[in-house]
């Protein structure tokens, strides 16, 4: 994966979450661009189970927001979720993505047909938002997680 561009057309790239305070990788976000029309990505975000609920995850989905719609162009972001998952669901609440559809019994995942939220966001509609929605800074500015490729960059 070293030599994977993180825009590739069909592939998923996975940048590496810290916390910045004491270095411990805490998860990962991750972007798949769409292979028919590059200008589409989805994606996600995995954290450990001790990192949850403290705000990790809205910062790490506001920077991967940033770098498809400023760095890498994206006209249009999504990401779903299991309609269970109440607190994936406020995530992408909170950065003001748009609940799309509920698509019943999409994907069979751990033994049975789950129900899934899909959410999407317009290049437009991040880069006029009037301040970064999901990000948890601590006073100064500073930011409380690191996020790095798989080479470390």
């Amino acid at each position: 994966l070293q030599s994977a561009h993180p825009d590739s057309p069909g592939a998923w790239f996975q940048f590496a979450v810290f916390e910045a305070a004491s270095g411990v990788h805490i998860g990962d976000v991750a972007a798949g661009v769409d292979s028919d029309d590059p200008r589409l990505a989805t994606i996600g975000v995995t954290l450990t189970t001790s990192a949850r609920g403290k705000g990790y995850a809205g910062e790490a989905l506001a920077w991967l927001l940033d770098y498809l719609f400023v760095d890498r162009q994206k006209h249009r972001v999504t990401a779903d979720c299991d309609v269970r998952n109440s607190g994936a669901a406020a995530l992408l609440d909170r950065l003001r993505m748009r609940r799309e559809a509920h698509h019943l019994q999409s994907t069979w995942w751990k033994g049975e047909w789950v129900d899934e939220y899909v959410y999407a966001l317009l290049a437009e509609e991040w880069l006029e938002r009037p301040s970064p929605p999901g990000s948890t800074h601590t006073a100064g500015g500073q930011s409380r997680a690191t996020l790095r490729t798989q080479n470390g960059r």
